[in-house]
C-alpha cells in the first residue's frame, strides 16, 4: 500500500502551465477612385500552451495528463466595394482561411507503464476520480498542407 501511495503522490502535484499567443492583424484600406474601394485584411494567429489543455485551476489528472496545445490560423479577406450609382452598389468579396489546432500528449512520468501507443502510459482510472497516462481525447495530430 505505501508503494500505490508513493507511486500516486508523485505522479500528482502542480503542473507549470503557460499559454503563448502571437497575433499579426495588417489592414489595408485603398480608394482607389471616388466610386471603388479595396480592403484587404490578414489574420496571423499563434498559440503555444505547453500544458494547457486543461485550463481548470485544480483536477484529478496526474502532471503528465494534461497535453500540449497548439492553434495556428491564417485567414485573408479581400473586398472591392463599387458605387455604380447614389442607390446601386457592387460589392465583391473573397475569403481564405486555415485554422490548424492540435494537442499532444507528453511523456510519462518516472513509474508510469508505457506500454501504450508511442510509448504513452495507458489510461487508468482510480475511484474517487483521479486518473494518470494518455488521456483518450489525445493525440489530436497537426494535420500538414
Amino acid at each position: 500500500m505505501t508503494n500505490a501511495l508513493n507511486f500516486l503522490n508523485g505522479i500528482s502535484g502542480e503542473v507549470p502551465r503557460t499559454g503563448n499567443q502571437r497575433l499579426f492583424l495588417p489592414k489595408v484600406d485603398w480608394n482607389i477612385n471616388d466610386t471603388n474601394t479595396f480592403t484587404a485584411t490578414y489574420n496571423h494567429l499563434r498559440w503555444n500552451s505547453p500544458a494547457g489543455v486543461q485550463t481548470q485551476a485544480i483536477n484529478t489528472r496526474a502532471r503528465d495528463n494534461f497535453g500540449d496545445d497548439g492553434v495556428n490560423i491564417d485567414s485573408l479577406n479581400l473586398r472591392l466595394a463599387s458605387t455604380i450609382s447614389s442607390t446601386l452598389i457592387n460589392e465583391f468579396r473573397y475569403q481564405w482561411g486555415r485554422d490548424n489546432e492540435f494537442q499532444i500528449s507528453q511523456p510519462p512520468l518516472p513509474g508510469e507503464p508505457t506500454n501504450s501507443v508511442g510509448g504513452r502510459s495507458p489510461q487508468t482510472f482510480i475511484t474517487n476520480g483521479f486518473s494518470f497516462g494518455i488521456p483518450e481525447f489525445l493525440e489530436r495530430a497537426v494535420i500538414s498542407e
